[in-house]
Parts: C-alpha cells; structure tokens; sequence
C-alpha cells in the first residue's frame, strides 16, 4: 500500500528540513569494498573483448530517524505516552511498552562512491502516516511471525525481541534496543514490496539488476534481521561510531539518548561493473557480501 503522491511531495520538504539540520556521514569501515569478479563483454563481429572489474561495496542508501515524540508530532498527542504502561510479558521477560515513531528518508551521499544506487533523495517511510499499522498494529497481526514464538526474532548475541507485528509498540526495557528494533522494523518494511502499510516502495520495486552511470549493477534484495547479507547498520546519533553493526549484536545498543531520538544509517551492498559494447558474460571469484 502507497503513499498518495501529494502526502509524499509534503512529507519529503520536512524530511529535506531534517537533513540539512543532520551529520550525514560515509565511512569506510561501513563501505566493506571487494573485487567480486571480471565482467567480460564480448562483440561478434568483428570479434572484439573487453573486461572490466566487478566491484562489490556498500552504499549509504537510507536515514532512518527514531523518535520518542514523534519527527512531526505534537506534544500533546494522545496515542504517545509519556510512560509506556507496566505490563507483565512471560515469553520474553520484559515489563515496559514503549512507543516511537519513525522516519526513512533517501540519503543524499549514497551512489557518489563508485556503484550506483536504487535510493534517491525521498521520503520512503513516516510513521505519522501510516497511523493504522504504526499505532493500532494494523494487518501485521495476521502474519505467522506476529503469534509465533521465535519466528522473526532480533538475536545474535541476544535476544532483543520480535521484529513482527512491526509496529511503533515495542515490548522492552532498554531505550537503545527499543529504538534498534524499530530501525529495523522500518527497513523491513521499505525493501519489500505490497506490504500493509503506507509507504513508498521504490526501493523494493526497482530492477534488482539496472544500468546506470556506464555501470551494470547489481542490486541488493530485502533486509534480513540477524545477518549483514542484505544491509547493515551504522549509528549516527546519539553518539556516531565509524563502524555498521547488525541489531542483536553485543554492545550495539551501548549508548543512551535522555530524549529518546536515535538516527541510524542503512547501508546495502551493490555489485557493479563498467559497461563495454557487446554482450555481458562475468564470472564472481567470491559471494559478495557473504
């Protein structure tokens, strides 16, 4: 389910707001590059071949913003409690509901290191608006993974609880966890398409292989929790690290915001080589990022 156009124009200007306002960082611990393999073009007649290298690296694709109030949120809304509830959870141990809202927009840096990328500079994804799903929990509910235990879990080292019903209501005592889960939520929800939720799918329903910049690329698919395969995590705020980390990990959830805001960049792995005349035969040396 879409966005209308005209809410997703509107929604994009206060999002532009935001990053001006906002470090937007690319490092190279994140970046991860690798030669992948060649890309052989090869031209019949007369018979001409050209080889190029494939490239593998990580593109700062999207910011996503975690917010205790709300990106746009007035301060006296009355689906936002100042104080989750105290309730009793026997499966996973925890007694705090907290709530956030959360915002996903295109960064501006990503495609300027060498692969292209499917991201532009949009708003995907605002909690605000998907009112249904984000505050009332919505279809999500009907999903395997909302009611049954262990499926779509955040758990390296950890556990940190369930990815499903991917909502802002999260079942947990510590602040940082919270807001990771909701990060995560929010790229489930952008890289996949038709789900039940108001949101702009571009990044899903794009080409995964597409030829942009004299490059033929290779696109990442949907965000997995758990693994690095399909996207990782560098946080920016409240205190910027120059590595990515996969939510569940052991100590990425070690600093605290006393306001409850969090900003984290998602980062997704590309391949991509230079195109020559002819038809495109490559060959990897290696599985890229795994």
């Amino acid at each position: 389910m879409n966005a209308s156009s005209g809410i997703i124009t509107r929604a994009t200007v206060l999002a532009s707001l935001l990053l001006v306002n906002q470090p937007i960082y690319a490092d190279g611990f994140c970046l991860y590059p690798r030669i992948v393999g060649i890309c052989i073009w090869i031209w019949p007649y007369p018979l001409n071949i050209e080889t190029t290298i494939k490239i593998g690296h990580f593109n700062p694709d999207v910011i996503v913003y975690v917010s205790r109030e709300g990106t746009f949120a007035s301060q006296d809304n009355p689906v936002y409690p100042s104080e989750g509830p105290e309730i009793d959870d026997n499966q996973h141990g925890h007694k705090d509901l907290m709530f956030k809202e959360a915002l996903a927009a295109g960064n501006p840096l990503s495609g300027q290191i060498y692969c292209p990328t499917q991201a532009d500079t949009t708003l995907y994804f605002t909690s605000e608006i998907d009112i249904p799903s984000w505050k009332w929990v919505g279809l999500d509910t009907l999903d395997s993974a909302s009611f049954i235990p262990g499926e779509r879990e955040i758990e390296v080292d950890e556990n940190w609880g369930a990815l499903y019903p991917r909502s802002g209501w999260v079942i947990q005592q510590s602040d940082p966890k919270t807001a990771g889960i909701i990060a995560q939520r929010v790229g489930d929800i952008i890289t996949r398409e038709d789900e039940p939720h108001i949101y702009d799918d571009d990044l899903a329903s794009q080409m995964k292989i597409f030829i942009e910049d004299e490059k033929f690329t290779w696109a990442p698919g949907e965000l997995i929790e758990n693994v690095f395969d399909e996207g990782w995590w560098e946080p920016i705020s409240p205190e910027f690290k120059i590595n990515c980390d996969i939510f569940g990990e052991e100590g990425s959830d070690e600093n605290v915001d006393e306001n409850g805001d969090y900003i984290y960049i998602l980062w997704r792995p590309y391949t991509c080589c230079e195109v020559e005349a002819g038809f495109l035969i490559y060959i990897d040396f290696m599985k890229y990022p795994g």
